[in-house]
C-alpha cells in the first residue's frame, strides 16, 4: 500500500530550515586556515538530510541542488579541496537560496529554481578555480565537481510543492514533553479542586463552610500554577532571533570593510513567542548601527591601540521581572559634538550645556542621523525612531550609555511577556483603569504636592521639575465628576518622561490578563486593551507612553 508523505511535508520542511540554520553557523565559524574536520562534516551531514528529504518529498530541484552542493562538501571534507574565503561566500548564499526556496514551499507557492542553476556554475568556477591553483587535477568537463554520478540538472527549475503547507514559523512552537505533562497533571488538579468547591458550595454547617474556603484556597493556587505553565509554553528562548545575527554581522562587516568579533551571552533567556517576533528587526537595527557607526575600520582602531577587530557583544538576562537585552561595541562612541551640530542643522533647539542623556536622546528623532553619507546600511535617519517606537509598543523600554572612544551600550528591558501584566488598578474621573506597575514611579497624596496651572494648563512640581497633571475622562472624553476627598495623583515615568493621572482612589496590585480592544471595538489612542475585574466590570488598561505623549511631557 502506498504510503501518502504529504502529509509529512511540513516537517520535512521545518527540519531542513534548521539544517540550513546549522550551515550557515558552522560556515561562519569556519576558518580557512585550520578547518575544523568535525565542522566540515556536521556542514556535509545537513545538506545531505536535506537532499535526502527532498528527494523522498520528489523536490527534483532541491534534490539535484543540495546533491551538486554535498558534492563539493564532501570533497573539503576529504581534504581533496582548500576551504578557501570566497568558497565559504558562495557555500553561504547557497543557504540563502536554499532557506528562500524551502519557505516558498512552506508557503504553499511554486519554488523558482534558477538561482540554483547560477549557484552551480559558482561552485563549478570554484572547483576550477582551485585546481588551476594546483590542488588538483581537473578530472572531466566538470572540473571533477562530482564524485559520483548526479542527477540530470533540471533548466531553470520551477518547483511545484508536492505538499502546500501554508503556514508560516509563526504558525507552531516545538514543546518539550515535560511542560505538556505538568499541563495535563494540572489540569487534573484543577478538575479535583472543582469538585471539592462544588461539595463544599452544598454544605451548610460550618466545617462546611470551612472546606469550602479551604477549597476555594486550594483552586486559586491551582489556577495560579496553570496559568504559569501555559505561559511557559509559549516562551522560547531569544535564540531564535540571536541565531540570525552572526550572519548579519559577518555580511555587514564584510561590506563596510570592519573586522568584527560577536560574542552572544545569555541566549538561553526566555520570553514570550509573540515578543520574539517583533524583537528581530529592532535587535537587527542596533547591530547594524553598531558595526556602521560605532566599530572603526581595523586601520583607524589600531591608530587608536585598540585591536584590529572590533568587539560586539549581545547580552540577555531575566532581571527584576523582566527581560534585559543590551548590545554593547568598544567603538568610537557617540560623538556628542556631532549630534549637537546635526541638531541645529535641522532646526532642533537644544541648551548646548544640556546633558549627555538629553543630548543621546536626539539620536530618536525621525530623521536624525550623523552619518556623513547615505548608504545601503545607513544614513537616512530612518531606524532608531522606528526602534525606540517598536520596543515602546511591547511595552518596554531603551536606554543609552556611551563614553566617547570607549563605546556604546544600548540596553532593551523589555515584559516577559505581553498576555499578562502586573497592573494597579486605579478609578479615575468614576471609570476603572489599569496602569502597568513598570510605568508608575510614585503616588502622592494632592495635599503632599504642589499644583498650579501654567500655561492654561494644570501641572504638578515632582522631582523639582513641573510635569502635567492629567484627567483621564478630558483626555479620553467622559464625563469627568467632581473629584472626591482623599483622591491620589500617580506619577507615569517613560524613558525619564513625566505625567501624573488625577485618580479618584487606588483599588490594588493584581496581574491583569490582557485583552485587544481592536476585536470587538476599535483601536483607542492611549489606551493598549482591556481586562475583566473580579467583580464582572471592564476596565481598560492604559498604555502610559501615550498617556504620557498626550500629556505633552
Amino acid at each position: 500500500m502506498a504510503i501518502d508523505l504529504s502529509q509529512f511535508a511540513g516537517a520535512f520542511q521545518e527540519e531542513a530550515l534548521e539544517h540550513a540554520a546549522t550551515m550557515e553557523s558552522l560556515l561562519l565559524a569556519a576558518s580557512t586556515q585550520t578547518p575544523d574536520e568535525e565542522s566540515l562534516n556536521a556542514i556535509f551531514r545537513a545538506a545531505h538530510s536535506i537532499k535526502g528529504g527532498a528527494g523522498a518529498f520528489g523536490y527534483r530541484g532541491l534534490t539535484a541542488f543540495t546533491h551538486d552542493l554535498e558534492s563539493l562538501l564532501d570533497r573539503v571534507r576529504k581534504g581533496e579541496l582548500a576551504l578557501t574565503k570566497p568558497m565559504v561566500e558562495v557555500f553561504l548564499r547557497c543557504v540563502d537560496a536554499l532557506r528562500e526556496h524551502l519557505h516558498a514551499l512552506r508557503a504553499g507557492k511554486p519554488a523558482d529554481g534558477a538561482a540554483f542553476e547560477e549557484l552551480r556554475e559558482d561552485l563549478l568556477f570554484l572547483v576550477s578555480e582551485d585546481s588551476i591553483g594546483g590542488a588538483g587535477e581537473a578530472e572531466d568537463e566538470s572540473y571533477g565537481f562530482f564524485a559520483v554520478e548526479a542527477p540530470a540538472p533540471v533548466e531553470a527549475p520551477v518547483e511545484a510543492p508536492a505538499a502546500a503547507v501554508p503556514t508560516t514559523e509563526a504558525d507552531s512552537i516545538r514543546i518539550n514533553v515535560a511542560k505538556i505533562d505538568e499541563l495535563v497533571n494540572l489540569v487534573g488538579e484543577l478538575v479535583i479542586t472543582q469538585a471539592m468547591v462544588a461539595r463544599g458550595s452544598q454544605a451548610q454547617s460550618g466545617a462546611g463552610l470551612v472546606d469550602l474556603a479551604n477549597a476555594v484556597a486550594q483552586l486559586e493556587r491551582n489556577t495560579r500554577d496553570l496559568q504559569r505553565s501555559i505561559l511557559s509554553i509559549r516562551m522560547l528562548p531569544i535564540r531564535h532571533v540571536t541565531c540570525r545575527l552572526p550572519r548579519l554581522v559577518h555580511d555587514v562587516a564584510d561590506r563596510l570593510g570592519r573586522e568584527v568579533e560577536l560574542e552572544m551571552l545569555g541566549e538561553d533567556t526566555e520570553l514570550d513567542k509573540g515578543l520574539i517576533e517583533k524583537l528581530a528587526d529592532p535587535l537587527m537595527h542596533l547591530v547594524r548601527n553598531a558595526i556602521d557607526h560605532g566599530i572603526e575600520p581595523p586601520d583607524e582602531r589600531l591608530a587608536r591601540g585598540k585591536q584590529r577587530a572590533g568587539r560586539l557583544q549581545l547580552r540577555a538576562r531575566h532581571e527584576g521581572g523582566k527581560v534585559v537585552i543590551s548590545v554593547s561595541d568598544d567603538g568610537a562612541g557617540l560623538d556628542r559634538d556631532a549630534i549637537l551640530a546635526k541638531a541645529r542643522e535641522a532646526g532642533i533647539e537644544i541648551d548646548p550645556l544640556a546633558g549627555d542623556a538629553e543630548v543621546r536622546a536626539l539620536i530618536f528623532r525621525p530623521g536624525f542621523s550623523t552619518a556623513k553619507s547615505v548608504s545601503d546600511v545607513s544614513g537616512r535617519g530612518v531606524g532608531m525612531d522606528v526602534v525606540q517606537k517598536n520596543v515602546h509598543a511591547l511595552g518596554g523600554t531603551i536606554e543609552i550609555d556611551s563614553v566617547a572612544s570607549q563605546g556604546t551600550t544600548i540596553t532593551l528591558r523589555l515584559p516577559l511577556t505581553l498576555a499578562i501584566i502586573e497592573g494597579m488598578s486605579i478609578v479615575a474621573d468614576g471609570e476603572s483603569y489599569v496602569v502597568p506597575l513598570t510605568a508608575i514611579a510614585q503616588s502622592v497624596r494632592p495635599d503632599a504636592c504642589e499644583t498650579r496651572t501654567l500655561g492654561g494648563r494644570e501641572v504638578m512640581r515632582f522631582n523639582g521639575n513641573y510635569i502635567p497633571l492629567v484627567s483621564l475622562g478630558g483626555l479620553f472624553g467622559h464625563a469627568t465628576p467632581k473629584a472626591c476627598a482623599g483622591g491620589v495623583h500617580v506619577v507615569l515615568d517613560i524613558d525619564g518622561r513625566h505625567a501624573a493621572i488625577r485618580a479618584d482612589r487606588l483599588v490594588g496590585l493584581h496581574q491583569t490578563v490582557v485583552k485587544g480592544l481592536e476585536d470587538h471595538y476599535r483601536r483607542v489612542d492611549g489606551v493598549s486593551g482591556a481586562t475583566i475585574l473580579g467583580d464582572g466590570r471592564v476596565a481598560l488598561i492604559l498604555d502610559a507612553q501615550r498617556v504620557v505623549e498626550r500629556a505633552g511631557a
